[in-house]
């Protein structure tokens, strides 16, 4: 909605030569696809990504997307924490942009992984490792600021190397060494009401 209570064209919030972005957005057809990244018009918005102590990121580390809107005038926004997990990206962009940058959302901080550092990370991202190690039927327990647990049914049993490659592919993933352990008992945790979450902080 604009100032005058029309709804803003779809243009003007997808970015590109006919309208400004305000919001992280996806590459379009003319973008270089693989490396074009959501761009954010400073002359409409303030962005700033923090971590969870409220200061600024170190580059290339993750963190809160913060929005103050610069034009709002009926409902204007101061320092709108968005939950979303992103990345500052920096340089010009691939598609000819100057614009400020993020990366793609990486997640969002209420299912969000804090390691031992204070750093926040997706929890699905953790779960795509796991899929892709070709495991089927799990809860991934986070059991600790570095410490996880995979829980199997009992007919699981998996391999060393795997347990290797979900160790290594963590610890990449979340920039510090990370231990992953496996039980195959088939415990799985579950809510009062008897739902079962695929990941569950458990310290």
């Amino acid at each position: 909605m604009n100032a005058k209570g029309t709804r803003q064209p779809a243009s003007t919030l997808t970015g590109g030569p006919e309208g400004r972005s305000t919001v992280p957005r996806r590459a379009n057809a003319s973008d270089d696809q693989s490396s074009c990244k959501g761009h954010l018009d400073p002359a409409l918005v303030y962005s700033e990504i923090v971590d969870s102590e409220g200061q600024p990121t170190l580059t290339g580390r993750t963190g809160n997307l913060i929005l103050t809107s610069l034009t709002a005038r009926t409902m204007p926004l101061l320092r709108y924490d968005t939950s979303d997990v992103v990345t500052a990206v920096h340089g010009n962009c691939p598609c000819g942009s100057s614009f400020p940058r993020v990366s793609n959302l990486i997640g969002r901080h209420s299912t969000s992984i804090k390691t031992a550092a204070g750093l926040d990370f997706s929890e699905y991202r953790l779960c795509s490792f796991v899929d892709e190690a070709g495991i089927e039927a799990y809860q991934l327990l986070h059991v600790g600021p570095s410490e996880f647990r995979i829980i199997t049914p009992p007919h699981i049993e998996l391999h060393p190397t795997k347990i290797a490659f979900l160790q290594r592919k963590f610890s990449e993933y979340l920039q510090e060494q990370t231990i992953v352990q496996v039980d195959n008992s088939g415990q799985f945790i579950e809510t009062v009401s008897g739902k079962r979450n695929l990941v569950v902080k458990a310290f």
